[in-house]
């Protein structure tokens, strides 16, 4: 223990003697480290640590309906259903059911929008979640004719309330409702799902109209499995309850069954849907990473070489090599805990960078991004690592020494087969930072690709504003004539060519509700066979505002009234195309929903869900007919639609001044969301990318500088013999070029090879996309030719009198 804390005194001395040295290896491995603590954090947050404040959170599985006939999962359960599969399950210890929900919440002030959910009354017990203020909800408050009560998040505790210990008991008002809150929420929970993050929390009575309606699918739920139960096994048990169920049920249940999903494994949940990008970051940084190991070996082997004389001397001195080994690790491993220790603050600033860049949405997102013992763990661990990674080699080459040649020859010639081994690290250095630029370039021209695709419509000039109005207390026949006078208001403002109503605009997170169909007129079922599609309720001019074009028949109109003789339907192309090939969709009739729809119109196809999904069927039901109160007001105008938003607004508020207004942006941004993870991935590797090349061309300089440091008696008497300036230029310049060259092209094989991986995170481009490899090449040369010109330039001043003088 003496002798290390000798080598750790020893170390901190080497550091400060230089400075230089220091400074730079300790920010180069900083920002490595920083980069690989910052996307494992996002992993450590998303995927490892489950919800926060949540006891045994990998004990719990998402469920969910499904047909049995399709894949997916796409539906919710009803409320009788939860409670036949939670007191008939084997494998199950408890199960809670949970419907996201917009709240109208007001406390004596005008009513605020907030994200809340309706829950079972034994959600909190489930999830092992306690109250830090008051209490959560008992059993039998979700029981109908119970006394409303709610409960609040922390954070909407200290925002909205300020924190105040005396709020437990008091009356607050959801929905123009009284409500009593019981209790606050523990800090950091926001909900079962890892990502969202809701601030109120209701008893499922609230939906008391929905409670023992078996064929109302509304609720999601999460299940918590019995100690040694697998997801397999719990996914058996309920597909046996499921099929129970069908057969005591037929009218509701038929072909229903369960999805039991792990949350890596659910696209219910962010989880399974960042879990690969995030895969891909952490490959990628840990490429950066091992660029600046590089980076650094080769800076400690240069700086070995003024140290030969004092490792003879410690031979000499009777050391042993592993004594010297021991000494260099430590000096390294000392060094690698200082850029860690600043790293992490370097992974603070980046993930509170990228959490600041998530725009805002209308799902209530939320992160735990605290730096827990898992990110501290890993940071230590990659430290020691990197410590140990960059200091090996220079270790082993610096303490294999000639005694009688070490402590009689000078520094500066001690380097002809060192140079050597440096040039082959930065031919290393160059092939990690090529695959590392090659994948920013894919992910960028992927996110190129995505601004430049047609979705199906003209986001451009047009604004978005959402309104709930049934927390208000608007009955079907009042919504009905708010929605048509407010598009009257609307329409009469200068500026406006025309507006619209969409429930699930184009792009949404959830993109349109799903109708069972029934009957489709000239179609004749398969025994066995379901269909269903997505559906959206819309305004009347939707596809003019849209600007969506009309394959056959007409746009909505404001005859499409709820009191007309027939209900009428849009469809798109692909179901047109599918059932009605070849002949006139016009007329035609089908049955959704037990709901007999005529069709007016075949629309073109539009991405409803995300950029690159399959074209898949799609029918449009108007307003007015097929009523909903939640709906999105979309204006479409002349010019900058931003400029129009007080002015809508004011209409809003003219009409009913209590009604809160959300998801207030221009279609443009609502369009940028479908790209965010495209956005992000692109950002996240064009940073890593470019750090990654300028390691390399640091490395190309320094080994050149140090090549031309070596020769700089020889270039002189080259020059004194008759050497041109050209000649010496290029002894000195294909120092730098050489290794280059052979590191792109290993690179190059290299990333062929690592992309592949890619295929699925890119969208509209290849992943050997060669004008990517191409440009990636020529950058990757040109910036390491750039480093070489300076030494290059510096061989050609050389003063042959100086240099033999002083040689």
């Amino acid at each position: 223990m003496d002798q290390l804390w000798t080598d750790i005194r020893y170390s901190v001395r080497q550091m400060v003697k230089n400075p230089g040295f220091t400074a730079v290896a300790v920010l180069t491995l900083s920002l490595a480290i920083g980069a690989n603590t910052a996307i494992f954090s996002w992993l450590n947050a998303i995927v490892l640590s489950g919800p926060p404040a949540v006891a045994e959170p990998h004990d719990l599985v998402m469920i969910g309906g499904q047909n049995r006939n399709s894949s997916g999962c796409c539906m919710g359960v009803s409320y009788p259903n939860l409670e036949d599969l939670r007191d008939q399950s084997n494998t199950l210890a408890d199960l809670l059911g949970w419907e996201l929900i917009s709240l109208n919440f007001s406390s004596g002030s005008e009513p605020e929008r907030v994200q809340g959910t309706i829950v079972t009354g034994n959600y909190f017990d489930v999830l092992g979640v306690e109250a830090v203020l008051g209490r959560t909800f008992l059993p039998s408050e979700a029981e109908m004719g119970a006394k409303p009560v709610a409960v609040i998040s922390y954070r909407f505790w200290q925002r909205f309330f300020g924190g105040d210990p005396e709020i437990v008991g008091s009356d607050v008002t959801v929905n123009g409702e009284p409500f009593t809150l019981v209790g606050v929420a523990p800090e950091g929970f926001g909900g079962p799902v890892v990502g969202l993050s809701f601030d109120v929390f209701v008893p499922a009575n609230l939906r008391s109209g929905l409670m023992g309606n078996r064929g109302a699918m509304w609720m999601d739920l999460v299940g918590r499995l019995k100690p040694g139960v697998s997801v397999d096994q719990a996914r058996q048990d309920l597909d046996g309850l499921a099929l129970r169920l069908e057969e005591q049920y037929p009218d509701t249940n038929k072909d229903l069954t369960m999805g039991v999903f792990a949350p890596l494994d659910s696209q219910l949940g962010i989880q399974g849907r960042a879990f690969p990008m995030l895969v891909a970051l952490m490959t990628f940084v840990g490429i950066v990473l091992l660029v600046a190991c590089v980076n650094v070996a080769n800076l400690m082997l240069a700086r070995s070489a003024f140290r030969y004389r004092e490792t003879a001397l410690r031979y000499a001195l009777g050391s042993t090599r592993w004594r010297l080994i021991r000494q260099f690790l430590t000096e390294s491993l000392v060094l690698a805990l200082v850029a860690g220790t600043l790293g992490l603050l370097v992974a603070v600033w980046l993930s509170r960078a990228v959490t600041g860049l998530i725009p805002p949405v209308d799902i209530p997102i939320g992160f735990n991004m605290d730096l827990d013992r898992n990110v501290l763990a890993f940071t230590l661990a990659v430290s020691i690592l990197t410590g140990i990674l960059f200091s090996l080699v220079p270790a082993l080459r610096s303490t294999k020494s000639n005694l009688s040649n070490d402590l009689n020859q000078s520094f500066n010639t001690s380097g002809r087969s060192g140079t050597r081994l440096r040039s082959g690290l930065v031919a290393l250095q160059v092939t990690f930072s090529v695959v590392a630029l090659i994948a920013a370039g894919l992910f960028l021209r992927s996110l190129e690709s995505a601004r430049s695709f047609d979705a199906g419509f003209n986001p451009s000039n047009t604004l978005m504003l959402s309104m709930d109005i049934e927390p208000s207390g608007y009955t079907p026949e009042q919504g009905r004539a708010f929605y048509q006078r407010l598009l009257d208001r609307v329409e009469a403002l200068p500026g406006v060519g025309s507006a619209t109503y969409s429930r699930r605009p184009p792009l949404s997170q959830r993109g349109g509700s799903l109708l069972g169909i029934g009957e489709i007129e000239g179609y004749e079922f398969g025994p066995d066979e379901t269909l269903s599609s997505l559906y959206d309720a819309v305004g009347p001019g939707y596809f003019e505002t849209m600007e969506i074009p009309l394959v056959y028949g007409r746009d909505f109109n404001r005859g499409d009234r709820a009191d007309a003789a027939r209900e009428v339907v849009i469809v798109n192309r692909t179901f047109a195309e599918r059932f009605w090939p070849g002949e006139s969709p016009l007329g035609k009739r089908i049955r959704a929903n037990g709901v007999a729809l005529e069709v007016v119109g075949v629309a073109q196809n539009v991405k409803h869900r995300s950029l690159t999904e399959d074209s898949q069927f799609f029918l449009y039901g108007t307003l007015q007919q097929v009523y909903r109160p939640d709906m999105t007001l979309i204006v479409r105008t002349t010019g900058d639609p931003r400029a129009f938003i007080p002015a809508v607004r004011q209409e809003i508020r003219n009409m009913d001044a209590g009604l809160p207004v959300f998801g207030v942006r221009t279609m443009e941004e609502h369009a940028g969301l479908a790209m965010l993870p495209q956005r992000m991935a692109a950002m996240g590797a064009a940073v890593f990318g470019l750090l990654a090349l300028g390691l390399a061309a640091i490395g190309v300089y320094g080994v050149v500088s140090y090549s031309l440091s070596l020769r700089i008696r020889e270039i002189g008497l080259r020059i004194a013999l008759g050497a041109g300036r050209r000649d010496v230029s290029w002894l000195v310049f294909r120092q730098g070029l050489i290794p280059t060259l052979i590191g792109t092209v290993a690179g190059v094989g290299v990333a062929l090879g690592v992309t592949r991986f890619m295929e699925g995170l890119l969208f509209g481009v290849s992943a050997t996309d060669p004008v990517t490899f191409v440009a990636i090449c020529a950058l990757l040369i040109s910036v390491a030719a750039a480093a070489s010109i300076v030494p290059a330039l510096r061989a050609v001043r050389v003063d042959p009198q100086i240099t033999l003088r002083y040689q």
